[in-house]
């Protein structure tokens, strides 16, 4: 091809919108660009913002961008100098839109030795050559030149400037550089398109830096050896708003049932509605086929149509885009396909089991409408009055439940039947829920122990664990229907007929004090839902009480102890308690006594001195005491013997036998003193109880000596001292004091336990405090016996009596005086013979 001789270099400048390439030859047919849409930018602004396209090139600008492009062909010489201009004027854009225009929108080339490029034709943007402030752009590289000298190509170094001036005033105006909004580095930079401004835009190649701008040689060439071809296009960029799409609420449809049109609202900043594609899809192409999703509408009002698949049930999530050829915008809802109004009733049948008669047991079945509408239950029936249903009558909403109670009370020993019926308005009506029961008997057979042996006290009656056991008709191992060792045993499930309870043996020491007194009871079952058959059993204790006389006055020798008639009595809880059992004898017995603590006393007698007790075989120095406690439980036999001394032993002096005084030979006839009727010592006793397992320490207020014992044992003994500490004593167990003191004087005493974390002290409360006076002696005996006439002779003494046998020998005589009576010890002619 053969170049014009008028011009070495002409190119036109063109638009371009499409997707493809184009490619066009100027007005002249000399030069051919060609131009290529480039990829959408997507470009984010902070965190978390909302994502944006940069969309271009594009051509024509987008909505609301309007502009008017003019340019002149500066063909020939005029296009060597100043390169070719471009002017872009009335410039409108709505207010929401962001616009630029770029003159590059991808590679620069050029060659001018044919149409075909090659890779090193390509010129790159050059920022050290630039100006963006001044409104200048430049791209560097080579082109390849055909010299027609050598008939050859050659490389040569190639610019492309592009300056962006005012067409009205001049002045330069000031670029963008491509990157700053997300395009790549070779776009080089970019105008931001300001509504009312009016640009000038000049393009020039310049080869090897000189003048003119292309091929200064060939002038005035022959235009054969070659043509120019250069290749760049321009574009207009925007930032796309992502459009807008109004929210769809949940939506729910019975089976085979469609849904919609259903209202929705779609915008976008930049496109017309008519530019904006809308489309659904469906989550679940069983419940809804994308196939069956129709929308329609018009402008910025659309709607959406639903057709569930046929004979299909349940959910899908139905998801509506709108997409502006950057961005889009979603709205998902949900659709339900319900199935029709359903009735379902759960368990459908009940057994009621075994229930007392006269009581009422309880149990429900749950009503549901799987659904979508409102089931109405007319009625809700029973055809056997022992069986009842609330409620009555209900309305189960779609995907709702509902509970019916259902009661059974049975009033005779046989097995019932029925049915409830549930009559609704749905497909199934009527369901129905079979009941079965039976009512039946209960006998409750139990075992007290009864502690006091007397039926009517009831507090005192405690669980016993016994063997007991029900039989029916007649008491045999093939009858036996339940058994075994407890309290009680329920028998339950019984029918009508006769029914034996019975009770272990467990030998004589047991006794049934209630019913007929037997091991076994009799019982009728008809129409009482329940019997109670209760055993009551006492095992009794017993206690005996009896008097000894002890003839010596001496507790501590047991050898001397007769047997003595005496009034005693056994109490019950204290000594002054209800009267249990009395008798005037040497011993009373009592075998049929309760649990509980007795008292056994004695009474008092005249001149009688009580010396203590022995309880169970266990002896106790108390003196004074005439009633003591004995705890008696499960069949204890116990034992309480009274040791009292005569009256001789509560004179004021001890007595004697007329002998001893005929015989007194101590003073040799002489009268002596008699012993000062002054107190000379002191016998006491007192009980303490342990607080504690610890010992207790004793302070006495005269020197004294003792025992203290707990039941057979001896806890502590001292001898002629102030003080006693025991042994440990269990804790809530008694200690019995007994001592004498020597001195005339009345017993003080303090305790001191050894409790932690303090010690626990007081003062002993005595039970006796008994002054004792000292030995009398002969010449008391005589003063008191001739003084209170205290024998029985008469004027005297008594003292001998003559043998018939023989005068000479010893014999009893009466003295008249109580001096008399001395001189008979040593003078023999003082005695007168009776």
């Amino acid at each position: 091809m053969k170049r014009l001789p008028t011009a070495l270099f002409i190119f036109l400048f063109s638009l371009v919108v499409a997707q493809d390439s184009l490619a066009q030859r100027d007005l002249s047919g000399k030069i051919q660009v060609q131009a290529a849409r480039q990829t959408s930018v997507r470009i984010t602004s902070g965190a978390g913002a909302v994502t944006s396209t940069l969309v271009g090139p594009v051509y024509p600008p987008p909505l609301g961008a309007n502009f008017s492009m003019s340019g002149s062909p500066n063909d020939g010489l005029l296009g060597r100098a100043s390169g070719k201009d471009w002017y872009l004027s009335g410039v409108e854009l709505s207010s929401h839109t962001t616009v630029y225009w770029g003159p590059v929108n991808g590679d620069v080339r050029l060659s001018m030795d044919g149409a075909v490029f090659t890779s090193a034709e390509t010129l790159q943007y050059s920022s050290g050559s630039s100006n963006l402030l001044n409104g200048v752009v430049e791209w560097t590289g080579t082109s390849s030149y055909y010299q027609k000298i050598s008939h050859a190509p050659i490389a040569v170094s190639t610019q492309f400037v592009m300056t962006v001036t005012d067409s009205t005033t001049g002045s330069p105006i000031a670029l963008t550089a491509a990157p700053g909004i997300g395009l790549p580095a070779n776009v080089g930079a970019v105008v931001t398109v300001t509504p009312g401004l009016h640009y000038r835009v000049n393009f020039r190649f310049t080869i090897n830096n000189t003048t003119p701008h292309l091929d200064f040689f060939d002038a005035n060439a022959d235009a054969s050896y070659g043509q120019a071809y250069s290749s760049f296009g321009d574009g207009f960029y925007y930032i796309n708003v992502p459009p807008t799409i109004s929210s769809i609420s949940s939506q729910s449809t019975i089976e085979n049932n469609s849904v919609g049109p259903l209202p929705f609202v779609i915008h976008d900043l930049e496109q017309p509605p008519t530019a904006l594609l809308v489309t659904a899809w469906s989550s679940n192409q069983t419940i809804v086929p994308n196939g069956n999703i129709a929308l329609g509408g018009t402008d910025t009002s659309r709607t959406i149509s639903i057709t569930p698949g046929t004979n299909q049930t349940g959910s899908a999530t139905i998801t509506v885009t709108v997409f502006d050829g950057a961005d889009s915008a979603s709205t998902p809802f949900n659709l339900t396909v319900d199935p029709p109004i359903q009735f379902q009733v759960a368990p459908n049948s009940l057994n009621f089991g075994s229930v007392l008669l006269g009581s009422t047991r309880m149990d429900s079945v749950i009503a549901s409408n799987p659904g979508a509408g409102t089931v109405h239950v007319s009625s809700a029936t029973s055809n056997n009055p022992k069986f009842i249903v609330t409620p009555t009558a209900d309305s189960i909403p779609g995907g709702g439940n509902k509970k019916f109670l259902i009661s059974y009370s049975p009033n005779a020993t046989v097995a019932d039947t029925g049915k409830i019926y549930f009559t609704h308005d749905a497909p199934t009506s009527p369901d129905s829920v079979t009941l079965v029961g039976r009512g039946v008997l209960e006998i409750i057979v139990q075992k007290r122990q009864d502690t006091d042996g007397d039926t009517l006290t009831l507090g005192d009656q405690t669980p016993k664990v016994w063997h007991l056991a029900l039989y029916a008709g007649s008491v045999a191992p093939a009858n036996l229907v339940a058994g075994g060792d407890g309290s009680s045993l329920i028998v339950g499930g019984l029918g009508a007929g006769v029914y034996i309870a019975t009770e272990g043996d467990s030998g004589s020491s047991w006794h049934r004090i209630n019913g007929n007194k037997t091991l076994q009871d009799t019982v009728t079952l008809s129409t009482i839902p329940v019997t109670t058959i209760t055993f009551i059993n006492f095992k009794p204790n017993s206690l005996s009480v009896s008097s000894f006389q002890d003839n010596d006055g001496n507790f501590a020798t047991a050898g001397d102890r007769v047997a003595k008639q005496w009034h005693l009595e056994i109490h019950k809880n204290s000594a002054g308690g209800p009267l249990v059992y009395q008798g005037d004898a040497t011993a009373i017995a009592n075998a049929s006594l309760g649990d509980g603590t007795y008292y056994a006393t004695e009474a008092d007698s005249l001149n009688w001195l009580h010396l203590g007790y022995v309880a169970d075989g266990t002896p106790a120095a108390s003196p004074g005491t005439n009633a003591v406690a004995i705890a008696l439980a499960g069949g204890q036999q116990g034992a309480l013997d009274f040791v009292n001394a005569p009256p001789v032993y509560s004179e004021y002096f001890r007595s004697f036998r007329e002998d001893s005084l005929a015989l007194d030979k101590d003073y040799a006839g002489k009268l002596g003193k008699p012993v000062k009727r002054k107190p000379k010592f002191v016998d006491f006793s007192f009980d303490l109880i342990a607080p504690q397992s610890v010992s207790v320490t004793l302070k006495f207020s005269v020197l004294s000596t003792g025992i203290a014992v707990k039941g057979p044992d001896t806890v502590g003994v001292w001898s002629n001292s102030k003080l006693v500490t025991t042994f440990p004593i269990n804790s809530g167990s008694t200690v019995h004091f007994t001592g004498r003191g020597f001195k005339g004087s009345l017993m003080k005493a303090t305790y001191e336990w050894a409790t932690v974390p303090h010690s626990t002290k007081g003062n002993v409360t005595l039970a006796s405090n008994i002054l004792r006076l000292p030995m009398p002696d002969r010449v008391n005996a005589l003063f008191e016996a001739y003084n209170a006439s205290g024998f029985a002779s008469t004027g005297g003494l008594l003292v001998g009596k003559v043998h018939s046998d023989s005068a000479k020998s010893y014999g009893w005589v009466l003295q008249k005086k109580y001096t008399d009576v001395l001189k008979s010890l040593y003078d023999k002619k003082a005695i007168t013979p009776l």
